[in-house]
């Protein structure tokens, strides 16, 4: 009996394609910032980042022009936590410690959408 369908191989090899892909664009983009990993760092990240440094705030944003009024709290803890973990188990830094994050998790969401 076989493990691994030939279908699955084929999915596994695309997700893993798409995700050096996705590293290599990082590393194109990080030309001209600090790193690959601050370049990975777009939308939510620095949310993300706050949030897994330094916890929730305990008010909205009211000093400054940028995020006037706005507030971490609705981004959901378990990818903040996780990122911390990682980050303390492994003395990275929060946005290596996130990336690394991501590309452990992003094979499987890809899987997952192929699946369906």
């Amino acid at each position: 009996m076989r493990i691994f369908s030939q279908q699955l191989t084929k999915r596994f090899l695309l997700i893993f394609t798409l995700l050096l892909l996705n590293f290599l664009s990082y590393n194109i983009m990080a030309h001209g910032v600090e790193s690959a990993t601050i370049a990975a760092c777009r939308w939510d990240c620095a949310w993300y980042v706050g949030i897994a440094k330094n916890g929730y705030s305990e008010s909205a944003i009211t000093e400054g022009v940028n995020r006037l009024g706005q507030a971490n709290w609705a981004f959901f803890p378990a990818y903040p936590i996780l990122v911390r973990i990682i980050s303390t188990t492994s003395n990275f830094n929060y946005h290596v410690s996130g990336l690394i994050l991501n590309y452990a998790i992003w094979p499987l969401i890809v899987f997952l959408c192929l699946k369906t």
